[in-house]
């Protein structure tokens, strides 16, 4: 686990969140913070995501945004652009639920128009949507074509926080500074390679002392051989189980 974080590897858990995840990452910018900005038309959807922010290492900007169910695309249309000129907000996760006629594909349109139109002033955001949408009303799953921008539609808010965490994570990695190769003393480079160059091919297992080899090459000091442990086990029968 230590080595996955180091290394800025992604864990996916369970697979459908690698393809979540790959879905943002494959047409969004990287988020430069944690900081979130929630639009809805559903103040119940809204508590479901602020919910889980947290769980996910996110933090919430401001009080939800609620559109209610009326004028939805012009709603979306007019909102986003504010929120995403706001300099505190470094992403922001969409929702909407249908209420009588469904409006999903106007409401996607809106968002698009939206997304483009602060785009064409050099800002560009993480975004993640949750439509609560039968495939016969919308884009239920998919996306949202923004310009050069597509924003990733997910059926529950759970799952577009869980992706949208995980690729703050991956941006954070990415921030930081990428370190440099040590310089150990007594190391001799040159000959550790040769060592290894020479097992290149053979099918045998590198021998202990062959390792040992290596790591002196390296000025690595090695602690005395430790006796071997002796290990005992019998098969008995249990009494409830047999």
């Amino acid at each position: 686990e230590g080595l996955v974080r180091q290394t800025g590897v992604i864990r996916a858990e369970p697979t459908e969140e690698l393809f979540d995840v790959a879905a943002v990452l494959a047409a969004s910018p990287r988020p430069a913070g944690r900081r979130v900005a929630v639009v809805t038309n559903s103040a119940g959807g809204a508590v479901i995501t602020v919910d889980e922010l947290p769980r996910h290492g996110l933090e919430i900007v401001r009080s939800p945004i609620d559109l209610g169910f009326e004028a939805l695309p012009s709603g979306y249309r007019r909102t986003l652009p504010d929120v995403l000129r706001d300099e505190a907000v470094d992403a922001v996760i969409v929702l909407f639920v249908p209420v009588g006629i469904s409006h999903g594909e106007e409401v996607a349109q809106g968002i698009a128009e939206a997304v483009r139109e602060v785009a064409d002033e050099g800002i560009r955001k993480p975004i993640v949507a949750n439509f609560l949408l039968s495939p016969q009303d919308g884009p239920a799953l998919g996306w949202i074509e923004a310009g050069e921008q597509r924003i990733p539609i997910y059926p529950f808010p759970e799952r577009a926080v869980r992706a949208l965490g995980q690729t703050v994570r991956y941006a954070e990695h990415h921030r930081q500074p990428t370190g440099r190769i040590p310089d150990l003393p007594g190391s001799d480079p040159a000959r550790a390679r040769e060592i290894v160059r020479g097992l290149v091919g053979k099918a045998e297992e590198a021998a202990p002392d062959i390792a040992g080899e290596v790591l002196a090459a390296m000025g690595i000091a090695q602690a005395g051989q430790a006796a071997a442990a002796r290990v005992r086990a019998e098969i008995a029968q249990d009494a409830l189980f047999g």
